[in-house]
């Protein structure tokens, strides 16, 4: 799950749990405030009740019901009162109440308490009770009211509240995503340079980003740098100790060819051929330096503008021969490719198809998708018992034909780093060898540090 999502995730939960928990406590916090209006209303209908008492003929109290109000004569009206005389075991009950018993329990006179209670018809009561000092007697009064008209207010009020609290969660969580989103842009942009950058369309990272990343982002910039130089430094020593080390050997070359070792066939032919053969590897090496290029650290392959560069070379290196390179590819075509492996590759493969054609050499590019970078010309091509000779490093199958074994070993090589394939068959169509470099799914380029230190593996070599 992405950060913006979690963030999205962990304030969406809290401001729920927040707006219920309010919710909740707004919801008991007016149940409490409207119970304790009710009860200072009942309250004051039990000091009117006590004013109400009288004494009859008897010197016996009795409720005057002409000074309270008409809702204590109706059965179950939701208004109730109990007169209890401590020292008595009568009470005055209410008409509203009927039949219904309502105990309460003595209280000294200044006393007072309050709780819920059953009454008549399922009725939820709240009951004020209060104790009391009258003509000499201790009394005490219990007044209720019944709450379910306060309680469908309340649940009104919830629902109410929730109402708003999911209002207020959607418009926050609106909110959020606005402030997230302006928030990571500096982040998205960062993905996509990295993207560009993979591609090699760019060559650093922007470092307008926020400050929490752009420590991150300048070390990206530095290690791309670093690795840079260091790919340049690799590939300029190799191409330095080439030149160093071609001059050499010519020296040798000459020694080998000097009277006092005429004298000697067997050892000048013998150091004639080591020479000739460190010679070839040189050339191999400056050959591969001609062909990629300056190019810097994972530039993206684009066979439509890089290859080129590339048939010229080749054309002028086989100018006598003159053979007919084709290419077939996608204009817009970008392929997983690092550039200067990709010449490597390519140049490799058409370098030993332009040795054996004889008019035509066809190179077809296509998406990794639908298939494979395929090479081919109309020279003799080889049987199945050649190309499983070709398969060790270094075996050529006509000497005449000048090379040093290697070319299909790098193209394998290559194969190998991008976890690609490389096919030798026939070419069906002009008759002589096709070379397949099949993608795989899982194709990707490998870092500058794998380039660097790749080295020439067991595998099919040039003809």
């Amino acid at each position: 799950m992405s950060l913006r999502k979690q963030l999205q995730a962990g304030l969406g939960l809290a401001m729920a749990v927040i707006i219920l928990v309010l919710a909740v406590l707004a919801s008991e916090a007016v149940r409490y405030v409207g119970e304790d209006l009710v009860a200072s209303r009942l309250r004051h209908d039990a000091e009117s009740l006590l004013a109400a008492l009288q004494a009859n003929t008897e010197s016996a109290l009795e409720v005057d019901a002409s000074r309270l109000g008409a809702i204590y004569e109706r059965p179950y009206a939701g208004h109730y009162y109990v007169v209890a005389l401590l020292d008595a075991t009568s009470q005055l009950r209410s008409r509203s109440l009927w039949d219904h018993p309502l105990a309460i329990p003595p209280l000294p006179p200044g006393e007072s308490h309050r709780w819920h209670a059953a009454g008549p018809d399922g009725q939820q009561l709240l009951v004020w009770a209060g104790g009391y000092r009258k003509q000499g007697s201790n009394l005490t009064i219990a007044v209720a009211e019944e709450l379910s008209a306060l309680h469908a207010h309340l649940i009104v009020l919830r629902w109410s509240l929730l109402g708003i609290g999911l209002a207020v969660l959607i418009a926050v969580l609106g909110l959020q995503r606005m402030i997230l989103r302006r928030g990571f842009a500096p982040l998205q942009r960062t993905a996509g340079d990295v993207e560009r950058l993979a591609n090699g369309d760019i060559g650093q990272l922007s470092e307008n980003v926020p400050d929490e990343v752009r420590p991150l982002v300048k070390e990206v910039n530095r290690l791309l740098i670093l690795l840079d130089r260091r790919l340049q430094r690799s590939r300029n020593a190799a191409g330095n100790l080439a030149h160093a080390l071609k001059a050499q050997l010519a020296l040798l070359g000459q020694l080998a060819r000097t009277e006092e070792l005429r004298a000697h066939p067997q050892i000048s032919a013998e150091l004639d051929s080591r020479v000739g053969q460190i010679n070839q590897v040189i050339e191999k090496e400056l050959k591969r330096a001609r062909l990629a290029g300056r190019a810097g650290t994972a530039k993206a392959f684009r066979p439509y503008d890089d290859l080129p560069p590339l048939i010229e070379v080749l054309t002028r290196i086989y100018a006598e021969r003159a053979p007919d390179i084709e290419v077939d590819c996608p204009a817009e075509l970008t392929l997983p490719l690092d550039r200067d492996d990709a010449l490597e590759l390519i140049g490799n493969l058409l370098d030993n198809a332009c040795k054996w054609a004889r008019h035509r050499v066809r190179l077809t590019v296509q998406s990794p998708s639908s298939g494979c970078l395929v090479v081919e010309d109309d020279g003799p091509g080889c049987t199945p018992e050649q190309i499983e000779q070709l398969t060790r490093r270094g075996t050529r199958i006509d000497e005449e034909v000048a090379g040093h074994g290697l070319g299909l070993a790098i193209a394998q090589e290559i194969a190998e780093l991008y976890v690609a394939r490389l096919k030798l068959d026939r070419s069906p169509a002009l008759g002589g060898m096709r070379v397949s470099f099949c993608f795989s799914s899982g194709s990707a380029a490998p870092n500058d540090e794998q380039r660097m230190s790749r080295s020439i593996p067991n595998a099919p070599s040039a003809r």
